[in-house]
């Protein structure tokens, strides 16, 4: 089982066809383009185990205060200012070398690889977490600018082994991580005072 990491497929994707076109219309045939989309999609796969046992640190971010907010701001603006914080955030997860699992509403759990150098792996996703409460200031200007009070963030980081496997159907699947590690940065996140 090979699963695609979307962000980074959509990326390649534009900036292949962004050369194609620069070189003029021309160049965009049918071969090519066919050619173009089987390169991309090859060289964006990731190649997982469909089960195993992976040492990982897991981080679940969750918004503070996003309900009230939510209660009396019109949709528009909760969902442009949702777009804003994942935009920010997902960036700079994507940087440090996680990989988001999901988002849950105004939530995001991402995973960070740390079978080779555990400490090192540890380090990274702090330096990530406090990267991420720091870019809470220009999610706050944009909410801000559409009128909104301020947001903060709680953030439960835990590193330990957890059960990587592509979890779903012919319909719908994902890859994701599950166990009682992950169980336990949820019940940290928790515990999180805001920012």
């Amino acid at each position: 089982m090979k699963v695609l990491n979307k962000q980074k497929l959509e990326k390649e994707i534009k900036s292949r066809f962004s050369k194609l076109l620069g070189e003029g219309p021309e160049s965009l045939t049918e071969a090519n383009f066919g050619q173009v989309l089987e390169d991309v999609f090859n060289n964006n796969e990731f190649a997982l185990n469909v089960k195993g046992k992976r040492n990982v640190s897991i981080l679940i971010a969750d918004l503070r205060g996003f309900t009230y907010i939510a209660e009396k701001a019109g949709l528009e603006k909760i969902i442009r200012l949702l777009n804003e914080f994942f935009g920010f955030i997902v960036e700079i997860i994507d940087r440090h070398g996680g990989v988001v699992d999901k988002f849950m509403g105004d939530s995001i759990i991402a995973f960070f690889e740390c079978e080779s150098d555990v400490q090192g792996s540890v380090l990274n996703v702090l330096r990530c977490a406090i990267e991420m409460q720091i870019a809470m200031d220009q999610v706050n200007y944009k909410g801000r600018e559409l009128g909104l009070d301020n947001l903060f963030m709680g953030i439960g980081i835990n590193t330990g082994e957890v059960v990587a496997s592509v979890l779903g159907s012919d319909i719908y699947r994902e890859y994701t991580v599950i166990g009682a590690n992950v169980n336990i940065a949820s019940r940290i996140e928790a515990h999180t005072l805001r920012g």
